[in-house]
């Protein structure tokens, strides 16, 4: 008989080890294109940063304590300062210190959005009606420079977007009217360009300021095909996205 000489070997339990490797040193150099990074500026969102760097974290296994202390690596000399001296931080406690930063941030964005809500709000009361003198004119863009100025001082908006929100205060009568000066004056500006809200204020006020000088829409026919047809794309009626359509409900302010 043929005794079975084979040993079994039992292959012992190993630890998981994350996919990118383990600990802060497999983490992105802050400098590298793909890392992770809060500016603290009013256009980063402290959401998708708190989101990303959680996902880089975690696949590099990190623990709650290094992720408290890897962080401050990943924003601005002075925003690191001040992190570190969040409770949080302290603590060594990263569902805390996740928290307030969420409470710090977040509602800094909350404020820009309202703030921007109230412009639109406003630009778009102003279009339901015709300006019919100076003042009128002088009214609008005083308030609208108002509520326009904090919005472009921060970056939460762009001029581009500040000039097409000036414009679609004005009535859609007063501009067919004011395309036509404008356009004269700036011949090789782009259809899908709109006009420099001070452009824009020096034409309002030499037109819907004189009543002498304004225009009706069908006195226009005699103008060149090319000329109406311009005009005619520069009054198009504004296509407002999902944001706009959700400010609707902000207040009107004078």
């Amino acid at each position: 008989m043929k005794w079975n000489t084979t040993q079994t070997t039992t292959l012992m339990p190993q630890p998981a080890v994350p996919r990118s490797g383990i600990g802060p040193v497999a983490m992105p150099h802050p400098r590298s294109s793909h890392a992770p990074i809060y500016s603290g500026s009013v256009n980063d969102s402290i959401e998708d940063f708190l989101r990303e760097y959680e996902e880089f974290a975690d696949s590099c296994g990190l623990t709650n304590r290094q992720k408290v202390e890897t962080v401050t690596c990943y924003t601005t000399s002075d925003l690191r300062e001040f992190w570190k001296s969040l409770d949080g931080y302290l603590a060594s406690d990263w569902r805390d210190l996740k928290r307030e930063l969420l409470r710090l941030y977040a509602s800094t964005s909350a404020q820009w959005r309202h703030s921007e809500n109230q412009l639109r709000s406003f630009a778009r009361a102003s279009a339901k009606s015709r300006m019919k003198s100076e003042a009128d004119v002088l009214h609008y863009y005083r308030q609208f420079i108002v509520l326009s100025k904090p919005l472009l001082d921060s970056q939460w908006m762009t001029p581009g977007a500040c000039n097409r929100l000036f414009w679609w205060g004005f009535h859609k009568r007063d501009h067919s009217e004011m395309s036509i000066r404008l356009i004269a004056e700036h011949p090789c500006q782009p259809v899908d360009v709109h006009f420099d809200y001070l452009d824009v204020f020096e034409v309002a006020r030499a037109i819907l300021g004189n009543p002498d000088s304004k225009m009706e829409l069908e006195d226009s026919s005699d103008e060149p095909y090319g000329m109406r047809n311009r005009c005619s794309e520069h009054t198009q009626e504004p296509c407002y996205d999902r944001e706009e359509r959700e400010s609707q409900g902000a207040d009107y302010i004078y």
